[in-house]
C-alpha cells in the first residue's frame, strides 16, 4: 500500500492534489470577481479538496490507531469513504452547474466592436 511517493504513510501526490485543489478554487475566485459561477466553482472545488483531505486523514487513522480491532476499524473506514465519496459528487456537480452557468452569462454590451469581429471570424 505504501509506494513510492509516501512519506511515512502519507501520499505526497494526495497533498499535492489537495493543495492544487485551493490553489485553483482561490484562482477562480480571484478572477470570477464575486461573480455566482466563481463562488459555486470555489465552493466545488473546496469540497474536493475536503473529500481528498478526509480520505488522508482516514487512512492514516486506519493504519495508526491501535486501540480498535480491524473488523471494527473497517467498517467505520467504509462508512467514512462513503460519506468522502458523496462530498467528492457534490464538489464535482457544483464545478459542472459553474461551468454551464458561466456560460449561459450574456455578453456584457459594451463590447468593443473590433474585438467582437475577430472573436466571431
Amino acid at each position: 500500500m505504501l509506494g513510492e511517493f509516501d512519506i511515512h504513510g502519507v501520499n505526497v501526490l494526495d497533498v499535492l492534489s489537495v493543495a492544487l485543489f485551493v490553489g485553483a478554487g482561490a484562482l477562480v475566485l480571484a478572477r470570477g470577481r464575486g461573480a455566482a459561477w466563481a463562488l459555486r466553482a470555489a465552493a466545488g472545488l473546496g469540497l474536493l479538496a475536503l473529500a481528498r483531505l478526509g480520505g488522508i486523514l482516514a487512512l492514516q487513522w486506519l493504519l495508526w490507531s491501535r486501540g480498535t480491532g480491524i473488523v471494527e476499524k473497517s467498517r467505520v473506514y467504509s462508512y467514512v469513504q462513503a460519506g468522502l465519496w458523496v462530498v467528492s459528487t457534490v464538489g464535482l456537480a457544483l464545478l459542472v452547474v459553474a461551468v454551464l452557468s458561466q456560460r449561459r452569462v450574456p455578453a456584457a454590451s459594451g463590447t468593443d466592436s473590433s474585438y467582437s469581429a475577430v472573436q466571431a471570424g
